[in-house]
């Protein structure tokens, strides 16, 4: 439910332009910039979850921070596609999944969900 409040608001005041917002003085945040944020969020969650030794998939066992931050790094890579889906007119090369977990990530292509 968080989720999907948070891409509400994301695709709602970052992303779709809106001219009502323009004509009232407002500005847009371009997709390559919060593409741009996003992708910077997910490097430095999966970081964080390489420096607590959080790589394993959790489980029942598993500690709150680590549940988190899982689904965190989770949930800002679907963000990341579904922004790229949106503005897919405007891009020249889009990113990979594969190429988002090897390259930007440096993650094996093993963690890959479909």
């Amino acid at each position: 439910m968080q989720l999907s409040a948070l891409k509400h608001f994301v695709f709602t005041m970052l992303l779709i332009p809106n001219a009502e917002v323009q004509q009232k003085g407002g500005y847009s945040v371009p997709h390559h910039h919060c593409k741009k944020n996003i992708k910077a969020l997910t490097v430095n969650t999966v970081k964080e979850i390489k420096e607590r030794g959080f790589e394993e998939a959790p489980t029942e066992q598993s500690t709150l921070p680590h549940f988190v931050l899982q689904l965190l790094r989770q949930h800002l890579t679907i963000l990341f596609f579904d922004i790229q889906e949106l503005s897919k007119a405007s891009i020249d090369s889009p990113t990979g999944i594969e190429d988002f977990y090897l390259l930007d990530l440096n993650l094996p292509k093993a963690q890959i969900k479909s």
